[in-house]
């Protein structure tokens, strides 16, 4: 009876622990999820929405999409920037300006976030897009004697960069899960000491107390066949 009360002592805080991060996921919705802690919801919901690769992706997924988005914004506000210099001179001076910073954009901004998501270094991205916003509100502020031409651009890149910041800097959800669980402790030790809990949506976070509730269980067995051994 001791033997039994220990292994269930084991397994039944895994068991519990699953059943509560799985029971949400019936109303899961990820890109919801994501995009209500971004300042921006529909925004977020619209872009994450409009990409094929969204319904498949974790946190960190969603992430990549976002900067994949303000990539483009950038490479189209640098297109539009080229134009421009041909048909509107007398901006020549603050479109130049412009121009530099959307090429810092895409080469130091956007390559930092990626590289931030690949080795799952939320931090790091967050800053990179929290600088890109600020860089685009930059161009914006060149032109100070004419009205901007580009004013529009220049908003989307910002509040794109926004929500990327926001997306990345929620790429780690173990914190936020295990809040909601009846032992925080347990749930924080088992998802930090997996490698695939990072980055993961709530059913990844839950596929890993799961999966440690089969191990718990496959060495109770153990156990127990250990203990029939003796009379």
């Amino acid at each position: 009876m001791r033997a039994t009360h220990a292994i269930s002592s084991k397994t039944l805080p895994c068991a519990i622990l699953a059943l509560a991060i799985f029971v949400p996921l019936s109303s899961c919705d990820l890109i919801h999820s994501t995009c209500r802690k971004t300042p921006n919801f529909q925004l977020c919901a619209s872009i994450l929405r409009s990409n094929p690769n969204s319904g498949s992706a974790d946190v960190r997924g969603l992430g990549l999409i976002m900067v994949g988005s303000l990539e483009s914004k950038a490479t189209s506000a640098l297109h539009t920037i080229r134009q421009l210099l041909r048909t509107k001179p007398h901006l020549k001076i603050p479109l130049i300006e412009c121009s530099k910073k959307y090429s810092f954009i895409l080469k130091y901004d956007v390559t930092e976030a990626y590289e931030a998501l690949r080795l799952g270094d939320p931090k790091f991205g967050e800053e990179s897009m929290n600088d890109s916003a600020m860089v685009a509100q930059e161009c914006e502020d060149c032109f100070k004697r004419f009205p901007c031409p580009i004013t529009s651009v220049n908003k989307d890149a910002h509040d794109i960069s926004a929500v990327a910041a926001a997306i990345i800097s929620s790429c780690d959800l173990i914190d936020d899960t295990c809040k909601k669980t009846p032992n925080y402790q347990l749930c924080v030790s088992i998802l930090r000491s997996d490698p695939k809990a990072p980055g993961a949506g709530v059913s990844g976070l839950a596929l890993v107390v799961v999966n440690s509730l089969k191990s718990k269980s496959t060495s109770a067995l153990q156990t127990i066949e250990q203990l029939l051994k003796f009379p």
